[in-house]
């Protein structure tokens, strides 16, 4: 299709899914001239597979893994071309994407893209352990336990599976379809005489 047909897909970032985008699908949506918007998950994130990690720690292969998963996903989807919304480290893979398949990105956007070029001196778990002891402390020692052990926040929605993983989305879809609705004014009550 040309350029005006082609969907709006967005990209998420790590440790999310393509539900990230809940509030933002139904302004997307209504405004763009095909009406078309598809939020995919990463290979691994959300709802999606968990294939082997063939990449190992190349961060090429790596990029390459997601950017022809997503073109495997576009032949799927039998689409000719996308407008790629790339947000944090889904932009990185945004890009990698544009590179390797151009004919079939009609735009590219990059919102609030990651990238890091050297690893910090300290890590996450140095920076927590240097704190005082405090509950904020603790909190924050077992969320990154939780995430290095592959708690992200995408991990409920697959633990509750489903119908009550796809009943909680379809929960934070209804909100953001009444949270845009038009509000009416509430009629003013008669006065008892």
């Amino acid at each position: 299709g040309g350029g005006g047909a082609s969907p709006i897909v967005p990209w998420h970032g790590y440790g999310q899914g393509g539900a990230s985008w809940w509030r933002n699908l139904p302004t997307l949506a209504m405004q763009h001239r095909a009406g078309s918007v598809l939020a995919p998950d990463w290979l691994g994130c959300g709802g999606s597979s968990r294939p082997a990690w063939t990449p190992g720690d190349d961060g090429e292969a790596a990029e390459d893994f997601f950017a022809d998963s997503f073109e495997q996903w576009r032949a799927q989807q039998g689409l000719e071309r996308m407008h790629v919304v790339g947000h944090s480290m889904g932009a990185i893979i945004a890009v990698r994407y544009a590179e390797k398949y151009p004919e079939r990105v009609s735009s590219l956007v990059l919102a609030s893209p990651a990238g890091v070029p050297h690893p910090p001196s300290e890590t996450f778990q140095d920076r927590i352990n240097n704190q005082p002891l405090s509950l904020r402390r603790e909190i924050f020692r077992t969320v990154g336990n939780a995430w290095d052990n592959g708690y992200t926040p995408q991990f409920a929605s697959r633990l509750f599976g489903g119908w009550l993983g796809r009943s909680m989305i379809q929960v934070c879809l209804s909100a953001a379809r009444h949270a845009h609705a038009p509000r009416s004014r509430p009629r003013p009550r008669p006065r008892p005489r």
